[in-house]
Formats: structure tokens, sequence, C-alpha cells
């Protein structure tokens, strides 16, 4: 048996798995969760991983606070902004969705301080799409990209600010220097996480049921229709 060089890795499962399951008991099995550790390969890795085996519920969480930025939030995007039109029913089994594994419902995005750079363009991009409520404290605001240059003699190197974003409709600067807000703001209290409690998961949750509650119909999926009758085709020249 090796022993593992440190706890990081099981104490950031141990939460995440706490978070999920916290929101599953508190919204009855219908809302599911995800966390993004940063906009890189194991953001990737953590969407792919909790995304898909739960496009099947009523309603999502995607939990971007703490998110170190990278580069990845658009692929991520593309994926929320898959739009449901169909379903596929095999002889056997249940109903498949076209696209396929699209999720059908609403979405609430959480942020926090320590939300940064890609992060902040992830959340930035969900409002200005309109695709998820954004719950939680403004971001850090630190979007600006920056670009290792020039190798110091020490070992260091320089990476000088190399990306700006400007917003396509009002032709602002966005994010520097102050952060992206959320559309509800709830803060964390340091007494409060210590003693084990979430506000801003909390509120995402109840936004979620009450979306679901007001406005349920409009991501409702119909059952199955009745199959057709097709031994006597139309235009057959059978006659009824």
């Amino acid at each position: 048996m090796q022993t593992l060089r440190g706890e990081w890795g099981l104490r950031y499962r141990a939460w995440v798995e706490g978070n999920r399951q916290a929101v599953l008991e508190a919204s009855g099995g219908r809302i599911g969760y995800l966390h993004l550790p940063n906009m890189m390969e194991p953001g990737l890795v953590e969407f792919a991983s909790y995304w898909y085996p739960q496009t099947g519920l009523e309603a999502m969480i995607i939990d971007e606070r703490f998110n170190g930025g990278g580069f990845v939030g658009d692929m991520i995007i593309d994926r929320l902004e898959r739009t449901l039109w169909s379903l596929t029913i095999p002889r056997e089994g249940k109903a498949g969705r076209n696209p396929e594994r699209a999720f059908h419902g609403p979405l609430a995005v959480l942020i926090n301080e320590d939300t940064g750079s890609n992060g902040e363009f992830f959340a930035q991009a969900i409002k200005d799409k309109g695709l998820a409520h954004v719950i939680g404290m403004r971001t850090w605001g630190g979007s600006i990209g920056i670009e290792p240059h020039q190798d110091l003699v020490d070992g260091g190197g320089t990476t000088p600010p190399q990306f700006g974003l400007y917003g396509l409709h009002t032709g602002d600067w966005l994010i520097e220097g102050w952060g992206v807000e959320p559309d509800q703001v709830v803060q964390n209290l340091p007494a409060d996480v210590l003693a084990g409690h979430d506000a801003q998961l909390d509120a995402a949750v109840a936004h979620l049921l009450d979306q679901l509650r007001t406005r349920g119909d409009q991501w409702r999926i119909p059952p199955t229709p009745a199959y057709p009758d097709k031994s006597k085709p139309r235009l057959s020249g059978v006659n009824r």
C-alpha cells in the first residue's frame, strides 16, 4: 500500500460529495450539483464526471466558488447552451434526449470572492446569455489573462498582462478591477462556515425549487405518446 502524498484530494472530494448529497436531500432528489475547481483539465474532468450522470435531474447547481481560472469556460458553456428539442424512444428502455445528454431545466451558478480569471469570464457569460441565476458574492476582478515571457536569471519569469476583455454591446472593459456581480447577493459568514452551514448553497436550492414550482411547465417533458396504428396505412388502398 502506498501512502498518499497529501490529503487535499480527499478533503476536496469529501466537500464536493457532501455538497451534492446535501442538495439531493434538500430537494428530494430533484436537483443536481457539481463543482468547477478551475477552468483547466481538472475542471473539465469534474464537469464531465458530474454533469452527464445528472442531466436527467430537474435542476442543477454549478458551483464555481474558489475557481482558479484557466481557459476552457467556453467549452463548458457550449454544453449548457444545448437545447432539448425531441426524444428518441427505443423498443426497450427509457427515452433518450436529442441532443444526447442535453439538460432541460433551470440552472444556478455559485460565485464568491475567490472566483477568478476565466471563472469570472464564465460567470459573466452566464449572465449575459441568460443561462442561469448567479448567486453569491462579487468575484475578485482579475480577468485579464497573463502569458509567460522573459526568463530571469534566478529561475523565475515575467508574466505581463496579455489578454483583455470588452463587451460586444457596451464596448466597455469587463470584469478587471471590479469583478462579476451576482444576480442574488448571499454571503457565507466565517462563523457559519465553521459551523458547517452554507447559505449560498441553501439559496441556490431554494431558488431552483421556486423555479420548478412557479415555472415547472416550461421544463416539463411529456410522456411517450401512444404508438400509432400502422396496420392499415393511409393511402395504401386498404379500406378500414
